[in-house]
C-alpha cells in the first residue's frame, strides 16, 4: 500500500513576492532626489533609516535563501517517484491533492522565480550598501564600535 506523498508547506501556487518587504528604489534615485540635510540629527537619522532598509533587504534575502533550499529539498525528494504518485501541494493555504507529474513542475518554476528574487534583492543590497557606506564617508558618521576601536588605538599609542 502507497502513502499519498506531501511535498512540503514551502510549496505554495502564488510567486514569492520579492518586493513585499522593500520600501524604496535604488538608493541612487533615493539620494539624488532628496535636498541636503541641514542638521547633524537629520544626517544620523538619514543614515539610520538606511540601515534599517539594509538590515530588511537582508532578512527578506535570508527568507527566500531558506525557501529556495526548501524547495530543492521536495524537487530532490519526488523526483525518482513515479509521475503517477499523489503530491499534495498548499495553495493559498488550502492543501491541494495533485500527481507528482502534476507538482514538480510548478514546484521547479516556484524555485526559479525564488531564484530570481533573490538576484534582484541581493542588487538591491549592493546598491543600498554603497549609497550608505558613501553617505557614511561624506558625512563622517562612526558608529560606537568604530569610536571605541579608534579611541583604543589611540591609547595604545
Amino acid at each position: 500500500r502507497r502513502t499519498p506523498l506531501c511535498t512540503m508547506a514551502a510549496l505554495s501556487a502564488e510567486p514569492p513576492n520579492a518586493g513585499a518587504v522593500v520600501p524604496n528604489a535604488p538608493a541612487d534615485a533615493e539620494a539624488s532626489a532628496e535636498p541636503e540635510p541641514s542638521s547633524p540629527e537629520e544626517i544620523v537619522g538619514r543614515y539610520k533609516d538606511m540601515r534599517m532598509e539594509i538590515k530588511q533587504l537582508a532578512e527578506k534575502i535570508g527568507e527566500l535563501e531558506i525557501d529556495f533550499n526548501e524547495h530543492a529539498l521536495v524537487i530532490n525528494t519526488i523526483t525518482p517517484m513515479e509521475d503517477e504518485r499523489k503530491a499534495f501541494r498548499l495553495v493559498n493555504g488550502v492543501l491541494v491533492q495533485n500527481t507528482k507529474g502534476e507538482v514538480l513542475p510548478r514546484v521547479k518554476e516556484n524555485q526559479d522565480m525564488i531564484k530570481n528574487s533573490l538576484q534582484l534583492l541581493e542588487n538591491q543590497l549592493r546598491t543600498k550598501e554603497k549609497a550608505a557606506n558613501i553617505w557614511k564617508t561624506k558625512y563622517g558618521i562612526q558608529t560606537q564600535q568604530e569610536r571605541e576601536m579608534m579611541e583604543r588605538a589611540q591609547s595604545q599609542a
